[in-house]
């Protein structure tokens, strides 16, 4: 959507040049025999350029017609540590995508948010459970919307726990294998 396309225009009579375009779509500027059509939106859009005959020039009318399409970006996950976390698990969001899209920001959503938040520029694992993870982009005048998601499980971390044997006698100290 943000391109340009210029054509040579010779000939022309100021008196009697006109162009006729959709604003909504293209901008168009001429200069010393030169126009500029500039893509402003999506669509298709006709840019009629009229001459009408004068004492110095013959009169002519050319169509152009443009197909204008939106900008398809790329969004792809790169390091969403896999699809399994144990709680409090925590990676930062900007590492976990690629955006063609500079533009655009990159939102962020839990669909079970007890089990993946996004705290404080990270997706965090708060509970044990399931849920999708959802980067998207919206839609602009010149970019196509994009979406990916992955479903992350959370498990608890198991613990485990053993006891040495210990012996005391009458007057010892026991010594405790979990300071």
């Amino acid at each position: 959507v943000d391109g340009t396309t210029t054509i040579n225009i010779t000939n022309i009579d100021a008196d009697g040049f006109n162009a006729d375009y959709d604003t909504n779509l293209l901008g168009f500027s001429l200069v010393d025999g030169v126009a500029t059509i500039t893509a402003k939106n999506a669509g298709t859009a006709t840019l009629t350029l009229t001459q009408t005959e004068t004492d110095a020039v013959f009169g002519v009318s050319r169509t152009f017609t443009f197909n204008i399409s939106k900008h398809t970006g790329t969004l792809a996950l790169t390091n969403i540590l896999g699809t399994a976390y144990k709680v409090d698990d925590a990676v930062n969001i900007v590492d976990c995508y690629t955006a063609s899209n500079s533009e655009v920001e990159v939102q962020v959503a839990s669909s079970n948010t007890d089990v993946i938040a996004v705290v404080e520029g990270k997706l965090k694992a708060v509970g044990a459970g399931t849920a999708i993870v959802t980067f998207s982009q919206a839609e602009t005048y010149k970019w196509t919307p994009l979406s990916v998601s992955q479903t992350i499980t959370v498990t608890k971390y198991d613990l485990s726990a053993s006891i040495s044997q210990a012996t005391a006698t009458w007057d010892e100290t026991i010594n405790n294998p979990f300071a």
